[in-house]
């Protein structure tokens, strides 16, 4: 199977965001039930098994787990793409799984929105 960089897709319509966030979803829960924080995840981490006239027919997979962390300890550092970055991460607070699931919240806008909410 090949998979493609999400970033790559020029238009992503309403119906195949939601497939996509479906599939973020069960990898999300996947990784948090195993006690996994991504505490990177954004656009440019998602991949896609096929794309055919921008219909997406395949699986989003979670991708690049460089800044991953096991355990739910709470945690204060800063890691991650700036624009993705929870409040309790900015403002270098403790934080758990629930970073994951704002940076969810950031991809979802910028795939309906093609930017990301807090963009000037």
């Amino acid at each position: 199977v090949h998979y493609i960089l999400i970033k790559k897709i020029e238009e992503i319509y309403i119906i195949e965001t939601a497939h996509i966030v479906k599939d973020i979803c069960y990898g999300l829960k996947y990784l948090h039930d195993n006690h996994i924080i991504h505490r990177d995840l954004k656009l440019e981490n998602i991949l896609i098994s096929e794309v055919t006239y921008l219909v997406i027919l395949g699986v989003a997979k979670i991708g690049d787990f460089g800044c991953a962390v096991y355990g739910f300890c709470m945690r204060k550092s800063q890691i991650g793409s700036p624009a993705y970055l929870a409040p309790e991460q900015i403002q270098q607070n403790f934080y758990g799984k629930k970073i994951d699931i704002w940076s969810l919240g950031i991809m979802v806008y910028e795939m309906l929105f093609e930017a990301t909410p807090f963009d000037k």
